[in-house]
């Protein structure tokens, strides 16, 4: 029996050493991609290196989830009317005449009776104080809500995707909600770029900048950056009274929002890793690589080395001091703090932005 206790002994050491190196890197942040979706509640032995990716959404649920949203914020009035500004006679869901043309209205709104699109067309190309006038003749039109329905899921899904898929390169590797959030403002506002001024004489800024940034953080997949430029177009309405775009704006916001926390509690996490003094996970998978002939005396040493806390920790009857340095607190943080400041920042530009005319 003496014989076979260092042969068993030496087999509960591999076996476990295997259990142990397999539970410690598979939730090191950073080494599983799963879990990289989120913050580990597990002792960590690496901080990650790379960034926090989230689940692409798909073009079903990007659009269902859109027209939900579009619903609420634009309302589903069944007379024409006019929104104010410089919009033109809208109809149904945001379906804006003063941005069409005629054979668009006839072909989008073909289930209408022929008097009806007579009386729409004199409503082409009208807006602002022009689809002013014309409003109290439209009022008294009686729009269906199935048509109204059916045209804006059909223009949802042929015209808005696609030209939110065009004016935002890759937008379609983000999560369902940012996308959503894009598509909103692409139904809202256009696709109408701009063009940068000359920044050594320019004193303010164009109307359109954002959506100049947004092309670059959506290339980036910078989801901060698109939630702060989403907050920063609001000075666009601030003093002209339509609060109805600032809440469009808000709303916008609010589905990035979670995204927004979830990668500033990776991002403190990390930091707190790092400053825990543990190495890289790319440093810490070389090494593993390196130590490959030695493997299995390195999964010994693990298992003994956490032998000897567990038995440290008991004998005190709570953590031994040095313990803190080497296991990060399971503790999660309830708070995160306010959002990271932009000011002097690549966000927004260090002097006022003032709004053109234009």
């Amino acid at each position: 029996m003496r014989r076979d206790k260092p042969h068993f002994r030496r087999t509960w050491f591999s076996l476990a050493a295997i259990g142990c190196l397999h539970l410690t890197f598979l939730h090191a942040p950073g080494i599983s991609g799963a879990l990289a979706q989120s913050v580990s509640a597990e002792p960590a032995t690496c901080w990650p290196t790379g960034t926090l990716t989230f689940d692409a959404g798909t073009r079903e649920a990007v659009l269902e989830r859109s027209a939900d949203f579009l619903i609420a914020a634009e309302d589903l009035p069944t007379h024409p009317y006019w929104p104010g500004g410089e919009s033109g006679i809208t109809m149904g869901v945001g379906w804006d005449l003063g941005q069409h043309s005629e054979s668009e209205l006839l072909r989008a709104w073909a289930a209408l009776d022929l008097t009806t699109l007579g009386q729409l067309k004199i409503a082409i190309h009208k807006r602002g104080h022009d689809a002013e006038v014309l409003a109290p003749r439209l009022k008294a039109i009686a729009v269906p809500r199935n048509i109204s329905l059916s045209v804006f899921r059909t223009s949802l899904a042929d015209a808005y995707y696609p030209m939110t898929l065009r004016l935002f390169p890759r937008v379609e590797t983000l999560p369902a909600e940012v996308q959503v959030a894009l598509l909103s403002l692409v139904f809202n506002r256009g696709v109408l770029l701009g063009r940068d001024p000359d920044w050594s004489k320019a004193k303010e800024l164009d109307r359109r900048w954002e959506i100049r940034r947004l092309q670059d953080d959506v290339k980036q997949r910078d989801l901060f950056a698109i939630y702060v430029h989403l907050g920063t177009m609001k000075r666009l309405w601030e003093k002209s009274g339509q609060r109805g775009l600032l809440y469009r704006r808000r709303d916008e916001q609010h589905l990035i929002r979670p995204y927004v926390d979830r990668e500033l509690l990776w991002e403190e996490n990390r930091d707190k890793l790092k400053a825990a003094g543990l190495p890289s996970c790319t440093k810490l998978l070389e090494h593993m690589n390196e130590e490959r002939p030695h493997k299995r005396h390195l999964k010994a040493k693990l298992v003994l080395w956490r032998l000897r806390v567990v038995r440290a920790e008991t004998a005190r009857g709570g953590p031994i001091p040095g313990t803190a340095l080497l296991l990060i607190s399971k503790r999660r943080t309830k708070n995160i703090g306010e959002l990271r400041t932009c000011r002097n920042s690549k966000f927004i530009p260090r002097s006022a932005p003032k709004v053109s005319g234009a």
